[in-house]
């Protein structure tokens, strides 16, 4: 067969792939990888760096977006190896592509990036500008907050959540509440806020319910409006995690 690649989105491919391992010849190498960063990650990762290149410098100099991403994925853990130019007066490092990264991969890797950023004064603008419009995972995101107040979470639906919705919600709570007080700075947490809305929504799967999202959602809302000074964290805290169903030592919050 030589080489060959399946993505398992269907059940038809599942079982190619199933008959495929059955009639491969013995030293066959198989290997499982967790799905690719998607489109939109890789379109935030290059308007986030973008942005650190207009805005920062490093040890007075300042670089390129490719030469940020490269600095980044340093710092962040890859594994970096050099090989000596042609000349052989200099070492070119290699092994410092984002490319193959997962989608959960890439996810870290953002709020990294984010996180690095924010402490080092870059101020983010509003993410959703760079979001690609008809994509193939355009319905990933949480729906848009809608621009009423919610000073109470709405009561929960009966039946339980399934322990897809329950794992992504939590996850969903994480990482945009850490985003409500990066560094004071409203702006600052308003684009880390909305950038980690994107992320959120480049984990949804085809398991999680639109019920979930709408709590993910809603949980996106009140962080909002901790950020814009709108309601008190501890106030916000409790509607989060009656939508999340979790507890708020689980988020980062005080119990």
């Amino acid at each position: 067969m030589g080489r060959a690649l399946l993505v398992m989105d269907s059940d038809q491919n599942r079982r190619k792939a199933v008959d495929w391992i059955g009639k491969a010849p013995f030293g066959t190498r198989v290997e499982f990888k967790a799905s690719k960063r998607t489109l939109p990650q890789n379109d935030l990762l290059w308007a986030l760096l973008t942005e650190v290149s207009q805005q920062l410098d490093l040890g007075g100099k300042k670089y390129e977006p490719s030469q940020w991403k490269a600095i980044f994925l340093h710092a962040f853990g890859r594994e970096v190896s050099f090989l000596p130019s042609l000349d052989q007066k200099t070492f070119l490092p290699i092994e410092l592509s984002s490319s193959d990264l997962s989608k959960d991969e890439m996810t870290d890797f953002i709020e990294f990036i984010l996180k690095e950023s924010a402490e080092r004064g870059v101020v983010f603008n509003d993410p959703r500008q760079h979001e690609t419009a008809g994509s193939e995972n355009s319905g990933d995101n949480p729906p848009a907050p809608s621009p009423e107040d919610e000073p109470e979470a709405p009561p929960t639906a009966s039946g339980s959540s399934t322990n897809q919705d329950a794992e992504w919600l939590k996850t969903a709570a994480v990482m945009l509440w850490a985003a409500t007080n990066t560094n004071g700075n409203t702006d600052a947490n308003l684009g880390v806020l909305n950038a980690q809305r994107l992320a959120v929504g480049d984990l949804v799967s085809a398991e999680i319910t639109q019920g979930a999202k709408d709590k993910a959602g809603s949980i996106y809302k009140t962080c909002k409006q901790v950020v814009m000074h709108e309601i008190g964290p501890q106030k916000a805290l409790e509607i989060i995690c009656r939508h999340a169903g979790i507890e708020a030592n689980q988020i980062g919050g005080e119990a």
